[in-house]
Order: C-alpha cells, then sequence, then structure tokens
C-alpha cells in the first residue's frame, strides 16, 4: 500500500455518515485536497478490504475509518484529524487530536449507537455534484 493514500471510509447506508462526507466536501480547504487529495469510499466497497487489508482495527468501528499516509484512524481521532483539512472555524477541532481520545471516543460512541435512527439517504453518488464524484471510490 502506498503511504500517501489518503481515503475516508464510511458506513454506506447511514445518513449521518453520508452527511459527514458532504460536510468535508463542501468546506474543505481548496489547498487541502490539491495538496493531498482525499478520496471517500463506503465500508461495504470492495475497495474497503483491498486498500485496508491487514490494517483492519480490532474491534472494527462501522462508522468512519480514516487512512492517511499508511496509517489508520477511527473513532473521534479519525474526526479531528480530517478537520485540519477543513476551513475556520471547523479546522479549530483540529486541535483535540492531541489530547486523550476516551472521553471523545464516548461520545462518538454514542452517536455511533443512534445513527442508524436517523433517516437514510440514496446512495451518496446519487445526490452529489458531478465534481465531487471523481473523488468517490468503489
Amino acid at each position: 500500500m502506498e503511504n500517501d493514500q489518503n481515503i475516508l471510509f464510511y458506513d454506506g447506508p447511514c445518513g449521518l455518515c453520508q452527511g459527514a462526507v458532504k460536510f468535508v466536501l463542501r468546506w474543505e480547504k481548496k489547498e487541502a485536497q490539491s495538496q493531498t487529495p482525499l478520496f471517500f469510499a463506503e465500508l461495504q466497497s470492495p475497495s474497503f478490504r483491498v486498500l485496508l487489508n491487514d490494517q483492519l482495527p480490532d474491534p472494527m468501528p462501522d462508522s468512519i475509518i480514516y487512512l492517511h499516509h499508511g496509517k489508520v484512524f477511527t473513532k473521534s481521532r479519525a474526526v479531528f484529524m480530517l478537520a485540519s483539512r477543513l476551513i475556520f472555524p471547523f479546522s479549530l477541532l483540529a486541535v483535540f487530536q492531541y489530547l486523550p481520545s476516551g472521553p471523545f471516543d464516548w461520545i462518538y460512541d454514542g452517536i455511533a449507537r443512534i445513527r442508524h435512527q436517523w433517516p437514510q439517504h440514496q446512495a451518496l453518488c446519487e445526490i452529489i455534484p458531478a465534481e465531487w464524484k471523481k473523488r468517490l471510490l468503489v
């Protein structure tokens, strides 16, 4: 696996996860994408197991996994790492990646437990603008 890969894996049927992908696409700094391209793939996609093969965390989270320069980040750590790619004021959340993740993971797990109660959306590739579709991996 190449160390320059930068992929956010998300739970495809989850409306909250799809919303998070759209949020990142909408509020990402333009220079972040030009410096280190970020791509997106569903946890249910064939590319997920191919790209992460022996790096799957145990237990494997079912909401988001962020593959960044060959390292795997999950839960709140993934969220805070992604925040650094966003415009101000959202980028301020990135400072939390340097704090212990325990309390933040507890909150993350609570939200993850109820996220399937939220309305599901169409497949993400059907509802995002064409210029973003090239960033979705199958």
